[in-house]
């Protein structure tokens, strides 16, 4: 019975590609795959436009401060301000060596009190 059942084949011709409209068919779908492929064309070279464009484009305004007073003043205070923390790194520095120096002399005390 199985046999009989794998043996059995489709009455109904269902294969469209052998007629007209299995034509028309793929007609439609190369017609689509051209469109296709022209549209990605054409976003290609709207990008291409579009980025020599971008990379042509210079700044219409003046950004550098450094130029102007404030630029100056701004490097004046940067100075100071590098002097200064120089100054705060230097205190700091011998502040710890005379503690390092007074923990280095100071005698540990034992539990019975002597030194």
């Amino acid at each position: 019975m199985k046999k009989r059942l794998a043996a059995v084949k489709a009455a109904t011709d269902d294969d469209i590609s052998d007629e007209s409209a299995g034509a028309a068919r793929e007609r439609k779908a190369a017609e689509a795959m051209a469109r296709r492929h022209a549209k990605i064309e054409k976003i290609k070279q709207e990008n291409a436009a579009m980025r020599q464009r971008l990379e042509a484009a210079t700044a219409k305004t003046d950004d550098d401060v450094m130029d102007e007073a404030a630029g100056a003043a701004r490097a004046t205070m940067a100075a100071n301000s590098k002097s200064r923390k120089a100054k705060a790194a230097a205190a700091l520095q011998d502040e710890n060596l005379l503690l390092s120096t007074k923990i280095a002399g100071t005698a540990p005390k034992t539990e019975n009190g002597d030194r």
